[in-house]
């Protein structure tokens, strides 16, 4: 029996060539493959028809591919040792099958029909033809010979290779393009299976062109989305083709990597999405995920080309790329980098450190971001043997030593990077970082462990708080900005950069920096502070002065900061008495304490007015307000519940009037509380009840008519008086008023002579019947009496002799008969010259302000 019955492959292809054409000429083809009415021209081509007309053409191209299979699969599975075949891949050569068929021909054929799925790829036959023809060659290429024998046709195994590019085609219906992809998915398996044993070291243009079409491939399903298990099957597929074509077999493996890194570059823009079946993939289904899986695979190959990568886009990067392209470029290669070193024990922390001490600017800012982006990631070398190769000094400790070097370079963009790294890393450092940073910087240092090599950084860690100082005055608004945060990590971590008091000064400056990015940072880290040090007096104080001046930006946004940084110190952690046991929630207490010393009032009860329309201020609030007023904190609950007043009162009002009644039978009473009362009480006056307003009035009037209370308390206790009538309907009543003018001036006139003492001290008694004189004078309508007035106006002009010795007394004196001229110009025309010719002569600075003050008074009457 002869050889070619005893292999049905031989078999198969002298049926094949029935529908050669000998006579068709290769060259003659290609011409009309790549003309424009390419479609008719291959009307005329016999072949074409014959193959098309005759459906056995498609039966034994089909045959063919089985048996290939049937070949291939018995090669991999069915083999024994020892064991013989005639099936073995070994007995079938192209020799044997060149005995049956001419090269020539059936390359024409094959180009044929390959061509025209090109040609006219939505007419079913052509498509079917082509795709049964393309796969019939890739398999019959594992064939022996096929090279030496001039079968392996570069250029047509090329085209054949870039039939994914079809996947595009929009013309299809559904199920056509379902068949095409399984189609496709058989052709990659059987290329695949190529690729692991024949050589395509020789063919750079045809490894070159199968990568393309493999990056084609996944590229077109990571922007349409998997929409069926083919789908990812192809991909993983495609990915698994790239990987063979790094083998030895096909020439330089590094060479190859480099290849297909160049060419897939753009698929680290991509990502897969919809239906996903990744777990057969051992790399994610990424290309970033592919060549990290190839570290494995290859890693002395895949991490040089990685590395260069890195190192290229380091210092050589793309002129005109954008910023956050560029920004996710470097993401790509923090993620390779992480890879490499976990893996293979290699670091680009080296070069690196060169590269920050470039002459070029852009390579210093380009290496210090990536040293600050790298130190973000935990990363530890991944062995569990050959430990005695990793070295023990965490390479963290130089990162931060470039890194902390790196924020007094004479270039600012440099500058940026690492200040800005800096940041990052303070707050979400990797556990080295996190760990060194702790052993230098904080006070006192946290080492629960030795960290080998700390020394290396310690001297520029003692000096980086004096950096970040000068910096503070840098001419860029991000340097300054990044400064600062930099120093409110420090300052949290060491209370002794405090004690100087060198930092609020700084701040103080700042707080008019024309930058409102420093500004807005000044109240992120004034609130820091405020909750680290919640009792600290210094930080307290600096808050207060800072806040109090940003309250008063021309930035909306500012005051709206600053107004939160207020609400949140004093509203957020106010409690009632009885649970304000922790240091934050006396924070509140002390810093409204600060705030009186200050004499912000008025920028408090701003604020004040915006919580309470924003109803941050509640019932609830107050409740809790009022629960301080007989505490250590009952100035600071007095000023809070004033500030509301106006707006809001309280569920039980009453309790204001008996606390200050209280307070007025005391001789210890605190007299700014009684203000604040008073200022309350004048505010709610129409809520009180009937018989709180009786026990208000009494207690008042009496105090007046005696002359007992303190002096700044005439007035405020005087108009309370006058309000109460009036909510009683009795402001017409004026015999009260009289009443208490002449017990005034019959204690004034009865005591004159004390004026009149050149030894005189201030008696508080004459100095409030004096006032409680001039009050109801204003209200009257008849003239003091004239021989009052000209005692009175004798010792005005005796205080410019006086006024020397005894410069309380001419105060005194000045007040009360500026007060008498605003009701009445002759009084006024008698008053304003002795007050001229007083302010003129007098050599003191109280004499002189309460004098413009009656001035400015007069003036406005």
């Amino acid at each position: 029996m002869c050889e070619s019955d005893q292999q049905p492959i031989y078999h198969l292809f002298q049926q094949l060539s029935t529908f050669f054409d000998d006579h068709l000429d290769a060259e003659q083809l290609t011409e009309v493959l790549a003309a424009e009415d390419a479609s008719s021209q291959l009307q005329g081509i016999q072949l074409l028809q014959k193959v098309k007309d005759d459906a056995s053409c498609s039966s034994i191209l089909l045959e063919i591919t089985s048996e290939m299979r049937n070949i291939r699969n018995y090669v991999h599975f069915n083999q024994s040792d020892g064991e013989k075949s005639d099936r073995e891949l070994s007995t079938v050569s192209w020799d044997k099958v060149l005995r049956e068929i001419k090269k020539d021909s059936y390359l024409t054929f094959i180009q044929c029909l390959v061509g025209v799925l090109g040609v006219d790829f939505h007419d079913k036959i052509s498509r079917k033809l082509g795709c049964l023809a393309g796969d019939c060659f890739v398999l019959t290429l594992v064939i022996p010979g096929a090279k030496r024998c001039g079968v392996f046709e570069e250029s047509l195994l090329q085209t054949i290779a870039e039939y994914p590019k079809y996947l595009e085609d929009g013309n299809l219906s559904k199920q056509e393009v379902n068949e095409f992809k399984i189609f496709l998915l058989t052709l990659l398996e059987d290329l695949q299976f190529l690729f692991k044993h024949v050589s395509l070291e020789e063919f750079e243009d045809l490894r070159t062109a199968i990568c393309v079409s493999m990056k084609n491939i996944i590229l077109f399903f990571y922007q349409n989305g998997y929409k069926a298990a083919i789908d990812c099957s192809l991909t993983r597929k495609a990915y698994e083709m790239l990987k063979d074509l790094c083998a030895a077999l096909h020439g330089d493996t590094t060479k190859n990597l480099t290849k297909i890194f160049s060419l897939t570059t753009v698929l680290h823009n991509h990502s897969a999405s919809g239906i996903r079946n990744t777990q057969d993939m051992p790399h994610s289904d990424s290309i970033s995920g592919f060549f990290i899986y190839l570290l494995d695979q290859f890693p002395t190959n895949t991490t040089q080309v990685l590395t260069t990568f890195i190192e290229a886009t380091l210092s050589n990067p793309e002129e005109n790329i954008r910023a956050e392209q560029y920004s996710a470029t470097l993401e790509i290669a923090v993620k390779y980098e992480k890879a490499i070193f976990e893996k293979c024990n290699v670091s680009i922390v080296p070069y690196l450190e060169r590269l920050v001490c470039s002459e070029d600017a852009t390579q210093r800012a380009n290496g210090t971001d990536f040293l600050s982006r790298i130190a973000l990631i935990d990363c530890q070398v991944n062995w569990s043997i050959f430990q005695e190769e990793v070295s023990k000094i965490p390479r963290e400790v130089k990162i931060l030593q470039l890194l902390l070097t790196k924020t007094i370079d004479v270039n600012n963009n440099v500058k940026m990077k690492a200040l800005s790294g800096l940041t990052k890393i303070f707050s979400g450092g990797n556990r080295n970082t996190q760990k060194i940073l702790r052993a230098l910087l904080k006070n006192p240092p946290e080492r629960d462990e030795e960290i080998p090599g700390i020394e290396e950084v310690t001297e520029v860690a003692e000096e980086f708080p004096n950096y970040l100082f000068h910096l503070l005055q840098s001419s860029l608004a991000h340097v300054r900005k990044n400064s600062l945060t930099l120093l409110e990590n420090l300052l949290a971590w060491n209370e002794k950069l405090l004690e100087s008091g060198g930092f609020f000064e700084e701040l103080a400056r700042l707080v008019d920096d024309s930058s409102s990015l420093v500004r807005r940072q000044i109240i992120s880290t004034l609130n820091t502070l405020m909750k680290t040090f919640p009792q600290k007096e210094v930080v307290i104080k600096g808050w207060t002065r800072c806040i109090l001046r940003l309250m008063r930006d021309n930035d909306g946004k500012i005051v709206d900061a600053a107004m939160e940084s207020l609400k949140m110190v004093i509203f957020d952690n106010i409690e009632r008495h009885e649970d304000s046991s922790t240091t934050a929630a006396q924070m509140p207490w002390i810093t409204l304490r600060t705030m009186m010393q200050q004499e912000q009032r008025k920028v408090l009860r701003s604020a004040m007015d915006s919580w309470i329309r924003n109803s941050i201020v509640t019932q609830k609030t107050l409740g809790i307000i009022e629960s301080h007023t007989n505490t250590e904190n009952a100035t600071e609950a007095w000023l809070l519940l004033s500030l509301v007043a106006p707006k809001m009162h309280t569920k039980d009002p009453d309790r204001v009037v008996l606390a200050f009644v209280d307070t007025l039978n005391s001789s210890s009473a605190n007299l700014v509380n009684q203000h604040f009362m008073l200022e309350i009480i004048h505010a709610w006056m129409p809520h009180f009840s009937r018989t709180t307003l009786n026990n208000l009035y009494n207690p008042i009037q009496r105090h007046l008519s005696e002359g007992n209370l303190p002096t700044s308390l005439v007035s405020p206790l005087y108009n309370v008086c006058l309000k109460q009538r009036q909510s009683a309907e009795m402001e017409h009543d004026r015999e009260w008023i009289i009443t208490l003018n002449a017990i005034a001036e019959d204690f004034v006139w009865t005591h004159r002579l004390q004026l009149t003492s050149s030894e005189w001290e201030i008696n508080q008694k004459m100095v409030n019947f004096l006032y409680i004189y001039s009050e109801t004078s204003m209200d009257l309508t008849q003239k003091p009496r004239q021989r009052f007035l000209d005692f009175f106006y004798q010792l005005l002009r005796e205080c410019r002799v006086t006024q020397a010795s005894n410069p309380e007394k001419c105060c005194t004196l000045v007040i009360f008969v500026s007060r008498l001229a605003i009701r009445d110009t002759d009084i006024a025309a008698e008053v304003l010259p002795e007050l001229g010719k007083l302010l003129k002569t007098t050599q003191h600075k109280s004499v002189a302000c309460n004098i413009i003050v009656a001035l400015t008074n007069l003036c406005k009457k």
